[in-house]
């Protein structure tokens, strides 16, 4: 029984990793972004 909870706990935490990895891959994103909208406003 025990095993069964840790299982679901480490998918819950492998699932929570991925969320947390888009967010920084998102977050670097916007940040180029800008970084473009900033050259072709100064442009």
């Amino acid at each position: 029984m025990s095993l069964k909870i840790d299982r679901v706990q480490l998918e819950i935490v492998i699932k929570q990793d991925s969320a947390r990895q888009k967010m920084i891959e998102l977050e670097d994103k916007m940040k180029e972004t800008n970084r473009e909208l900033g050259k072709l406003k100064k442009g």
